[in-house]
């Protein structure tokens, strides 16, 4: 008997060991600290002046140490959009709740700095060690004065073989109080272009225009002999005395007695639908030395030739006597097979050479249905939108059709009869429109999504084009957040809400109303001022360059034509363009949403939405 009381003993006491063990303190915690970005750039301030407000945020579980945020001036920080900045802030565990917190940055420059200006957010907590920075950088203007900043003072190339071209490497150039053009010479067997797949060479030409905006040069780097060699990027204008430089280096290797050279290293196809083919893309071998053919082998879903206009196939062979020139060789995608991204390379084999460099290819293939959504809102007008309740379920929303009212128990958002008309675009003066008006209470808010007839899955590589109408008939003023998104890309939650994704906004901007791009809380912002009445053609690119969703090099960017013609092709360079860093990679656009939200004063009308994965679709 008493050894059976022993045994009760026992376990009740390690009952009790168990459940104090259960209790949350015991348990060890692993902090999660995901920010959204990695720099931010505000570009060109005057000294004394401030800069418009960008932002990024911070999501946390699991704190139970404040963050620590800091930085150097004269880049400043602020938890309030409109509260007072200064160069450190801290958030405490409280502070983070379901949604992610933005941190307000700004750029004032005092009147001893001049030029680029870089510096690093730095995030530091108790809890978890190596916290992600963020790379803040502006150009500090002196007013009257007219100047020129690259944002990198050298670029070194490192060691490559002569008679090859290196890798490109970029910089950027801006500009502040410009009215003539700037002349960019190169000495040294340096080469640059305006544009990465343009012409290369020593000399360069730039309106004021180009500079004022910012602009990426391209750098290569072609040694012709062994050995160091240096060299200068210099800028120059009869609008400034003093020539800016920027120095440049590399090593020329020597060539080895026997060779076969690959120009350039990797091609990318891009999207390409279901069952066509793509641009012809090409690069050339150059031989030296060589005593035996070349055998090339491409993999499947590329084709390779000797000539656009020949037979394509999998396998070609070089004779040596071609070497006695470069050979240029024609690559095509054929978009077959499953859908998604579809990799590989173009070997190269030679008797006389052990190790020759593959091309990297790179391509995606979509489905044969490019165009996923047309709106154009015939629906009756002073009625709400139609629509149907989501439910608690993400899943099941995900697969429903028609308007899904994301905000149940909120205000409709309505149809009216002022359908927008944009001259030439496929939605103009069809149909009727919806009114964004955001009053007071919040319960005035509310989001509609559409589910788009092809979803974003893990093999997704792409773009999704969002192209809309916009007219302003209000601008927002700095309550809500001092901005209001119109249209948006969402993801469906497992409760069955919507994950913000990109979107389009139009920002109070302290005063100087500017439209923008956003994800989540951090935003950038073009340099267009809305007119009130004004209808804007807008393009939304929500842009997933390969389907690896563990990086962080996805964009969202927004395009902004004025009446005056379509845009047929996709312009080089957005009017503004974020990073989605590493926590906006694991979410995947499903639907397209119209937004009512945020600021009080802010009104639009919204009209003629379409949704595909090709530009050109949205104008068709």
């Amino acid at each position: 008997m008493k050894n059976l009381i022993t045994r009760f003993t026992v376990i009740v006491m390690a009952f009790a060991i168990v459940m104090a063990c259960s209790d949350d303190d015991s348990i060890p915690q692993n902090p999660i600290v995901k920010i959204t970005g990695t720099s931010l750039n505000f570009g060109n301030v005057d000294v004394t002046e401030s800069s418009q407000v960008r932002s990024y945020t911070i999501a946390a579980e699991d704190l139970s140490s404040p963050i620590n945020i800091s930085v150097e001036a004269p880049f400043y920080l602020s938890l309030d959009a409109n509260g007072e900045f200064a160069n450190s802030v801290s958030l405490s565990p409280d502070d983070f709740g379901n949604e992610a917190t933005p941190v307000f940055v700004k750029f004032e420059p005092s009147s001893s700095d001049e030029g680029l200006m870089e510096k690093e957010i730095v995030h530091v907590s108790e809890d978890r060690d190596n916290i992600p920075n963020i790379s803040v950088s502006g150009v500090a203007t002196i007013p009257g004065e007219a100047m020129v900043t690259p944002d990198k003072a050298s670029i070194e190339f490192g060691d490559v073989v002569i008679d090859q071209v290196s890798e490109i490497q970029s910089y950027i150039l801006s500009g502040s109080e410009l009215e003539g053009d700037i002349a960019l010479e190169v000495t040294g067997p340096f080469t640059i272009s305006a544009t990465e797949d343009g012409e290369y060479s020593n000399l360069l030409s730039l309106s004021a225009s180009d500079v004022i905006d910012n602009k990426v040069i391209y750098v290569r780097f072609e040694p012709t002999e062994e050995g160091d060699t240096t060299g200068t990027i210099s800028h120059s204008s009869d609008d400034f005395d003093e020539t800016v430089e920027i120095a440049l280096s590399g090593t020329g290797e020597p060539l080895p007695a026997v060779s076969i050279g690959v120009t350039p290293t990797s091609l990318d196809f891009g999207a390409v639908p279901m069952d066509q083919s793509s641009e012809v893309l090409s690069y050339t071998l150059s031989g030296r030395g060589l005593n035996s053919e070349v055998a090339i082998e491409a993999p499947a879903n590329f084709m390779i030739s000797r000539a656009t206009d020949a037979e394509f196939s999998e396998i070609l062979t070089i004779p040596v006597e071609d070497f006695s020139s470069e050979v240029e060789i024609f690559v095509r995608f054929d978009s077959t097979g499953e859908t998604g991204e579809k990799t590989g390379e173009i070997t190269h084999t030679s008797a006389d050479v052990e190790m020759i460099e593959s091309v990297l290819l790179r391509a995606s293939t979509l489905s044969a249905e490019t165009k996923l959504f047309i709106e154009d809102f015939d629906y009756t007008a002073g009625a709400p939108l139609p629509s149907t309740d989501r439910t608690g379920d993400g899943t099941q929303n995900a697969s429903m059709d028609g308007w899904l009212k994301v905000r149940a128990a909120n205000t409709d958002i309505p149809v009216i009869d002022d359908g927008l008309s944009y001259d030439g675009y496929p939605g103009s003066g069809v149909g009727n429109a919806v009114f964004l008006d955001m009053d007071e209470p919040g319960s005035n808010s509310n989001v509609y999504a559409h589910n788009l007839s092809q979803q974003q899955n893990n093999e997704f590589a792409g773009a999704y084009y969002t192209s809309f109408l916009l007219k302003v008939d209000a601008l927002p003023d700095d309550t809500g957040g001092g901005f209001n998104r119109t249209v948006m890309m969402v993801d469906w939650m497992p409760n069955g809400a919507t994950k913000f994704l990109s979107s389009v906004q139009v920002n109070y901007n302290a005063g100087n109303p500017k439209i923008g791009v956003m994800y989540e809380g951090a935003f950038s912002l073009t340099d267009i001022t809305p007119e009130v009445g004004e209808t804007y053609l807008i393009v939304l690119k929500h842009n997933v360059p390969d389907a690896d969703q563990a990086n962080s090099n996805n964009s969202a960017s927004v395009y902004i034509f004025e009446e005056g013609g379509l845009p047929a092709m996709e312009p080089e360079e957005a009017d503004a363009t974020i990073d989605i860093a590493e926590t906006g990679d694991e979410f995947f656009v499903k639907a397209v949403t119209v937004v009512r939200d945020n600021s009080f004063s802010g009104a639009y009308v919204v009209d003629g939405i379409r949704v595909a994965t090709l530009w050109n679709d949205l104008f068709e």
